[in-house]
């Protein structure tokens, strides 16, 4: 079992979406905080996966580079601007603003730990199919 695909650990990959939830809450120094958490846990993630694997420990780096910056950051963060941005333009001259700010954040935050899961699996499908499958690693990244 892979330690950083599990709760509440995977959640920590997920720090860039995060931060696209938060964009107008947070403090602007702590935004590239959030960009550096995320890059932390991208590494560590595949250097612990390359260490682990029993033999092709380069393959194992790359392809958890790859899982992770589909199913941690560009999935994920596309998924929370969008949900942000269109809640947001929803409540736009309805709502006051600091409610509409609050409510964006909490459907995003909602829509992101909801769907995370269907996210890696949907990753690891296509990468078992296409990149897996050309690199030759018999196993998913589990």
């Amino acid at each position: 079992m892979d330690g950083f695909r599990i709760f509440p650990v995977r959640h920590i990959g997920h720090t860039w979406a995060i931060n696209e939830a938060l964009i107008e809450i947070i403090l602007p120094e702590h935004i590239n905080f959030c960009y550096v958490v995320t890059g932390i846990y991208v590494v560590s993630h595949a250097v612990w996966n390359g260490f682990r694997a029993p033999e092709n420990g380069i393959i194992r780096i790359a392809d958890t580079f790859l899982f992770d910056g589909f199913a941690s950051v560009i999935l994920p963060t596309l998924l929370t601007s969008s949900v942000y941005r269109l809640s947001r333009r929803a409540f736009q001259g309805i709502a006051p603003r600091t409610f509409s700010v609050y409510f964006s954040t909490g459907l995003t935050m909602l829509a992101l730990f909801s769907l995370c899961d269907y996210i890696d699996e949907f990753v690891d499908s296509i990468l078992d199919v296409t990149v897996r499958t050309a690199m030759a690693v018999t196993e998913t990244v589990v």
